[in-house]
């Protein structure tokens, strides 16, 4: 659940009069009592842009007066806030201008009171949804043990059932949310009586009381009586105006029966749901707040297609470049989702032509915030498809936005501005600019570490940080990072447990894979049997994304074993990691080709040739498939496996010419992704490097200088390359070249043996060339 925090930032404003330049709006605090009469509410302090600060008196009025805004104009609030108290009618402030018709109401809650409320809700939801599982999953047993599904159907449907469940878990905070802010005041005795039963835990006769009441089949009534009415209008304008009101209630009481529904959980109420939806578009298809609450009912429940109809049939009839702007950008952010670039790449930048025709004219804050959203958008989808220029392009663009917002109001954007900096930094990890990700990742963590907000986030930033730093081997300050990021972690997951274990977990396995490589074996064994004891005690809390961590940990767990070469125990962990793609289905089958090669090369080093051969050729046909469909996400991996296979008839099998079209496919491939960064040219020398071998292997030794010499001009720093070219030197009889090459791997890399194996260092020691 998300934390309530002390302070609340909102709009409030009330009844307006204009002199001498200004505009004085009147407005009144009431504190929410639940189902009592509000109270006025003093002492409530407001700081909005354009006006000096107010505190609300002892009969909850207050008074703004702005210096040059003018009713319609929109408001901007820096700060409300009340030690003890938070904003309870946030979503209707929101939409507050300044408005001379009628006063704005700000309705503060105790935080005490509305934790009380929403853990109530949060409870009752909770116990809930066991039920619903443990109901469909007896009814799945019952349907095996008739006959009617085969095991394993019933395992399928099982799997199905509980990627639901996480699915409808991930998305309850905010129904929770929406549905403790229901103000009971408001509403008459019947519906009270239906939030007392819910609040008793009732959920089932709750929702039967609202079944009774017909609410779908009244709100069809009401839009069909408005529609005749509407033909009568001039006469009837009072009768029309009683229908519409009464079908405004009614709607919110359908909103809130799907609050209600959505908090019971359960398949069948979702179902029901996207049914109650269905039939208010079908009597009511121009509403667009039930096109866009149908729209992001379909996405939380992966029916993408019906999402996308519903998108069109809302844009279709959007009429402000606002509504247009925002219909474009969720059909983007749907294809997004749907690894469909090209067309949501079209409609980010439809958004956008709206979102800059509507600055120009109406110049607004909140539409920076909606741009810099709309380009960060397209910066993680350029980096989804390696489009590194047009990436790091469009997220500038947006960090420039933020930057600007930051320098608006530091205590809105503070968060948005570290976000866009952290994205901007990852991509710098991608493309090897590990210099740079760090400096990004340490602006990002200086903007929101001394607030102590967003503990998690900065947890995730110092891991990112430690990353950087592994790849660049300098474990010291890799190590220290971690430690903090866990440290964090450990004190989140005190507070919350079942929020944050798994992110704990994450860390612990990071710091594990550090200790592998810096040689600490023991203590990374013993840091990955934390993580999995982590995993195991909050198992029934388990989602995807906790499976795909289980795919990470296992291969790296593996892969210790493999350095202390245990590879038995190494295959046993590999194959978990396998497990864990396969129960994430499609969403697995990449990282499934990893850990199948990586299971591939343990063959190779216990003397199962034949299945190695065998498992890296599967592979390879399917990294092939997903090269022709997507070649900027899937050329690295097409690459690694061509090289793989490259190495097995190199060294393995001692078929050289076979081992030389393999390597020059993974050149091929890789020259590819160079394209896309100047920083993968080590993968295409590393290609090079094995090339240069084949022809060693077949004592061509001239072929394989002049391939190691390409590779030392286009990569002068990299000193393994001088290695291999002294071991060739060697054999070739020139002790004193090698000598040579020997020397200028020290001075490029003076721990060059900690991380490497070099029969050159030890040939020219047994000559006595070097001490």
């Amino acid at each position: 659940m998300k934390k309530n925090y002390l302070f609340t930032l909102l709009i409030c404003l009330g009844s307006i009069t204009t002199s001498m330049g200004q505009t004085t709006q009147n407005g009144f605090v009431k504190e929410y009592k639940e189902t009592l009469k509000k109270q006025p509410l003093g002492g409530v302090e407001m700081l909005i842009t354009n006006a000096p600060s107010t505190v609300s008196d002892k009969k909850g009025n207050f008074a703004l007066e702005f210096q040059t805004m003018r009713p319609g104009q929109k408001v901007n609030v820096r700060r409300i806030e009340k030690l003890g108290y938070e904003i309870f009618n946030k979503e209707a402030l929101e939409q507050w201008n300044i408005n001379p018709e009628e006063p704005f109401t700000i309705i503060m809650v105790r935080s005490d009171r509305f934790k009380k409320i929403r853990d109530n809700y949060s409870a009752v939801s909770s116990a809930s949804y066991a039920r619903q599982f443990e109901k469909e999953m007896k009814a799945l047993e019952e349907e095996r043990n008739a006959g009617k599904i085969t095991e394993e159907q019933l395992r399928n449907e099982i799997i199905r059932l509980q990627e639901e469940y996480d699915r409808q878990l991930n998305n309850l905070d905010n129904y929770i949310d929406r549905f403790a802010r229901i103000d009971l005041s408001e509403l008459n005795k019947n519906e009270q009586e239906i939030i007392a039963l819910v609040q008793a835990g009732k959920i089932e006769e709750a929702i039967h009381r609202y079944d009774r009441m017909n609410l779908v089949e009244n709100y069809t009534r009401s839009i069909k009586n408005i529609q005749e009415l509407r033909i009568a209008e001039n006469s009837i304008k009072k009768r029309l105006s009683a229908e519409e009101n009464s079908r405004d209630i009614i709607y919110s009481q359908v909103m809130r029966n799907i609050q209600l529904l959505t908090i019971q959980g359960g398949r069948a109420n979702f179902d029901k749901i996207g049914q109650i939806y269905r039939d208010l578009i079908s009597v009511d298809s121009t509403n667009l707040n039930i096109l866009n609450e149908y729209t992001r009912y379909c996405i939380d429940q992966k029916k993408h297609k019906e999402a996308a109809a519903t998108i069109h049939s809302y844009l279709s009839q959007a009429t402000t470049l606002q509504q247009k702007a925002e219909g474009h950008n969720k059909l983007a952010s749907l294809y997004l989702e749907n690894t469909n670039y090209r067309e949501a790449e079209i409609h980010f930048k439809e958004a956008l032509s709206f979102l800059d025709k509507l600055q120009q004219t109406q110049p607004s804050y909140i539409l920076d915030e909606s741009r810099a959203a709309v380009y960060n958008n397209l910066g993680i989808l350029y980096k989804d498809t390696r489009n590194y220029s047009e990436a790091l392009s469009a997220s500038l663009r947006s960090h420039e936005l933020r930057a600007k917002l930051y320098a608006f109001d530091a205590d809105t954007y503070y968060y948005s501005y570290s976000s866009i900096k952290y994205n901007i930094a990852n991509l710098y990890v991608d493309i090897r600019h590990y210099d740079q990700a760090i400096t990004r990742f340490q602006e990002a963590l200086a903007l929101i570490i001394d607030k102590s907000l967003h503990l998690d986030h900065a947890a995730d930033i110092y891991s990112s940080i430690a990353t950087c730093y592994q790849s660049m081997q300098d474990y010291g300050h890799a190590e220290s990072n971690y430690l903090k990021a866990i440290d964090l972690l450990k004190q989140l997951y005190a507070t919350n447990p079942e929020r944050f274990y798994n992110v704990l977990a994450l860390a612990t396995e990071n710091l594990a894979t550090l200790y592998t490589a810096m040689y600490k074996y023991k203590e990374a064994e013993q840091l990955f049997l934390s993580a999995e004891n982590l995993y195991e005690q909050h198992k029934e809390h388990a989602t995807g994304s906790v499976d795909m961590q289980h795919i990470y940990m296992y291969n790296n767990w593996g892969n210790l074993y493999i350095y202390i070469q245990q590879l038995e125990k190494a295959i046993v962990y590999m194959h978990k990691a396998l497990q864990a793609c396969e129960k994430l289905g499609a969403n697995g089958a990449t990282m499934a080709n990893t850990i199948r090669m990586n299971i591939a090369s343990i063959y190779l080093y216990t003397g199962r040739i034949d299945e190695a051969e065998a498992l890296y050729t599967s592979v390879l046909q399917m990294n092939e498939k997903l090269f022709a469909v997507a070649p900027q996400v899937h050329c690295i991996n097409l690459g690694q496996i061509q090289f793989n296979l490259g190495n097995l008839y190199s060294q393995f099998k001692n078929e050289q010419t076979t081992a030389r079209l393999y390597f020059e496919q993974a050149i091929a491939t890789f020259e590819y992704a160079l394209k896309l960064s100047p920083n993968f040219i080590n993968l295409v020398n590393n290609a090079r490097n094995g090339l240069a071998y084949t022809y060693v292997f077949d004592q061509k030794y001239d072929q394989a200088i002049s391939i190691l010499d390409l590779c030392i001009t286009t990569q002068p720093s990299e000193a393994n390359f001088y290695d291999s070219k002294g071991e060739i030197l060697l054999m070739m009889d020139k002790a004193q070249e090698a000598k040579q090459m020997w020397e200028k791997v020290m001075e490029l890399d003076p721990q060059f043996l900690e991380t490497h194996q070099s029969p050159l260092h030890k040939q020219l020691k047994e000559k006595g060339l070097i001490e």
